[in-house]
């Protein structure tokens, strides 16, 4: 096309008409190529912020993996620290259940005593009565006492 146009118009009114018309071309020309320049430049640009971008989120993502480690790392001791309550807690538990089984023995071991007592007691009250059951028939039946 530039062939054509570097041809000189034949007559004068195709060059007037022509001649602006070449200019007009030949400035889209230029300016099209400063628009591709442009463009590959905001490309260029483009593709730098999308590097940046990709390596924000990239150093996000690891942040945010060590924040979960540390918090996992803390949620650890916080569970120690629970955990050697509820042990302390379990101790204690054993020994208020260890003394309360040592009452629970005293209280059985004193109403066994007490039970056997009161076994010996009926047990004495029912000799007596047949002692005496015994000594009233013999003073009935006039029989000397052995």
């Amino acid at each position: 096309m530039d062939e054509n146009m570097e041809q000189k118009p034949k007559n004068t009114g195709e060059s007037a008409y022509y001649g602006p018309v070449h200019e007009s071309i030949r400035g889209m020309f230029e300016i099209t190529a400063r628009i591709e320049e442009r463009v590959k430049t905001m490309v260029q640009k483009q593709e730098e912020l999308t590097t940046a971008v990709n390596t924000q989120t990239a150093l996000y993502n690891n942040l945010a993996t060590r924040v979960a480690l540390l918090e996992a790392d803390q949620s650890a001791d916080v569970l120690k620290s629970e955990m050697v309550k509820v042990q302390e807690y379990a101790s204690e538990t054993k020994t208020k259940l260890h003394d309360i089984e040592m009452k629970l023995t005293n209280v059985e071991g004193s109403s066994g005593r007490q039970e056997d007592r009161w076994k010996g007691v009926w047990g004495f009250l029912i000799q007596l009565a047949w002692v005496l059951v015994a000594a009233f028939l013999l003073y009935k039946l006039g029989l000397p006492s052995p």
